[in-house]
């Protein structure tokens, strides 16, 4: 059986389940980003969104589930190989899994064989509402 890799990232406020320690989505896996605020306020978080897939690999559909809404984030050939995703605040006290999904995998290439998703940079607003 397949065991989820669980990353930490920012202390204890966010957990990420089928990431690799580059924090690039495993293939087509369901990837989760498990977030906490234990801040007084409610508290707002980025995600940028990263796939370095070449053109003829490309497109890849990201669908990203945040707090029960889906949205498709496309990767195009010969487009942007990063989208920023505005995710819904957090409430004190609460946290909120987000799940992401690639519809096709693809391989980096020479050396790195591996089959990859996306890669998220998660940005934590430090000044809570």
């Amino acid at each position: 059986m397949d065991h989820p890799e669980i990353r930490r990232v920012f202390h204890d406020d966010v957990r990420l389940v089928n990431f690799a320690e580059d924090l690039w989505s495993i293939g087509r896996r369901d990837a989760f980003a498990l977030l906490r605020n234990p801040a007084p306020v409610p508290r707002n978080w980025a995600m940028k969104v990263i796939c370095n897939a070449s053109d003829l690999q490309r497109p890849i559909t990201v669908s990203l589930v945040d707090d029960g809404s889906e949205t498709a984030l496309v990767f195009e050939p010969f487009g942007s190989h990063a989208t920023d995703y505005e995710l819904v605040p957090i409430a004190p006290g609460e946290f909120r899994i987000v799940r992401l999904r690639s519809d096709r995998a693809w391989s980096p290439g020479g050396a790195d064989q591996r089959l990859l998703g996306v890669r998220v940079e998660l940005v934590r607003d430090e000044n809570p509402m």
